[in-house]
């Protein structure tokens, strides 16, 4: 009951990236190696082990997961699955993934994250500025009975994400916050469902010494997102320090809702993994 976790399964031959569970928890998907295959599998949560149900492949999920950390995102009734507005696939008896074939919207966006309310999020790159920086924008959609994806944004009113590298999104449970994740920040925004999203607060993170002998001090990226059911958004900033301390990077856990945030005590934490 201290949190410390022990190794319980090795999962076969996968090598799976873009790892999610549905909304209750009984099936995991992943991306085999950043390919167009989507891996299905049954959870056992008797003693945690997997049962390979169906593999899904669609041609471009190759081109978009690998940019990001983009794991699939299930609306609300679990009922629909997005990849992007290129890829949306609707949930079979099983938990098997079947491909709608969806028509891409005028506004296409190569990450998404679902609302519990019948609303897609998906953050689109518009292009760029002067220095070369990305121009990212954050667009709201609409899912249609059978899966489509409407909007009535376009280029020019989408709200814009004052991120220049963009590496992460994420819905909060509430379908009140999205978040989005990249250089030196993770940027907010109150989710207004279909209508346009309002950016309302900027969480720094810091600058990482580089790798040794190379680049002293570069910009941190906040590469992964997460929230739990109590308001807790967890943030895991990529970096590299000078050996022999081993950290690869940092993880910080902010309380976060519509009023504001709050970092919580002794975030961030100095992360050591692989």
């Amino acid at each position: 009951a201290n949190g410390a976790l022990t190794l319980s399964h090795v999962l076969g031959n996968a090598l799976l990236t873009n790892i999610t569970l549905d909304h209750i928890g009984g099936t995991l998907y992943g991306q085999n190696h950043g390919l167009s295959d989507i891996l299905a599998y049954e959870v056992r949560w008797t003693d945690g082990g997997l049962e390979y149900l169906h593999n899904t492949y669609s041609e471009t999920l190759e081109y978009s997961f690998p940019d990001f950390y983009s794991p699939l995102t299930f609306t609300g009734d679990n009922k629909y699955a997005y990849g992007n507005t290129y890829d949306g696939f609707l949930r079979a008896g099983n938990h098997t993934l079947i491909d709608l074939h969806v028509t891409t919207p005028p506004l296409a966006s190569l990450e998404v994250a679902a609302d519990p309310n019948g609303n897609l999020a998906g953050l689109m790159k518009l292009g760029f500025d002067a220095n070369g920086a990305g121009i990212f924008g954050v667009a709201s959609y609409k899912v249609g009975a059978d899966g489509s994806l409407t909007t009535t944004q376009t280029t020019a009113n989408v709200p814009r994400a004052k991120l220049k590298d963009v590496n992460s999104m994420s819905m909060s449970p509430s379908g009140k916050i999205l978040a989005v994740g990249g250089l030196g920040e993770v940027q907010l925004f109150h989710w207004n469902g279909a209508a346009p999203a309002t950016p309302f607060a900027d969480l720094p993170i810091k600058p990482y010494p580089g790798v040794p002998d190379q680049v002293l001090t570069v910009p941190g990226s906040a590469v992964i997102l997460l929230w739990d059911k109590a308001n807790h958004l967890f943030a895991y900033e990529e970096g590299y320090t000078p050996a022999p301390s081993g950290q690869t990077g940092w993880l910080y856990v902010w309380t976060v809702t519509p009023s504001g945030y709050k970092s919580a005590p002794g975030s961030p934490h100095a992360f050591f993994g692989p």
